[in-house]
């Protein structure tokens, strides 16, 4: 089972006319670290989440719910909350499905039952270099298949 934020991730470079994983353009996708270059990136990070569920069949797929932070940064403020609020729709309409892995190296068939966000889109801060961070956290639902 792959980390959450590399399903999120893959979810995200796919849909049409959206983003790149870390290759430098605006608003590249980067996982668990921050670049300090480009100014405009989208970080996602696996923030943990409640304990999973208990299961007594060992045989049964334990549920996981695994909690993420999509963190978005840009030297302007209403540009980065609206590409985090492009994020957030993209995410809103996942719905269910089913993770599969293209590289036949790793074998991830996870379902996904429901991701939903946690609270409202934040802002956090301005960093040294003058950029704006804006945030949103989820949670989702997720077993192997």
């Amino acid at each position: 089972m792959n980390a959450c934020t590399e399903d999120i991730k893959d979810i995200l470079v796919t849909a049409p006319n959206t983003y790149k994983f870390s290759d430098g353009s605006d608003f590249s996708i980067y996982i668990g670290k921050e670049p300090d270059r480009p100014d405009k990136c989208i970080t996602l990070y696996d923030t943990g989440g409640p304990q999973d569920d208990n299961v007594m069949d060992q045989s049964a797929k334990t549920m996981r719910h695994s909690s993420f932070q999509v963190r978005v940064r840009g030297k302007n403020y209403k540009n980065v909350r609206l590409q985090l609020k492009k994020v957030d729709k993209i995410i809103n309409r996942i719905g269910s499905f089913t993770a599969t892995a293209e590289d036949s190296s790793e074998t991830n068939d996870t379902r996904y039952s429901d991701i939903f966000r946690q609270g409202d889109l934040m802002w956090l801060e301005q960093d040294d270099n003058d950029r704006h961070i804006w945030i949103a956290n989820y949670q989702a639902h997720r077993k192997e298949k």
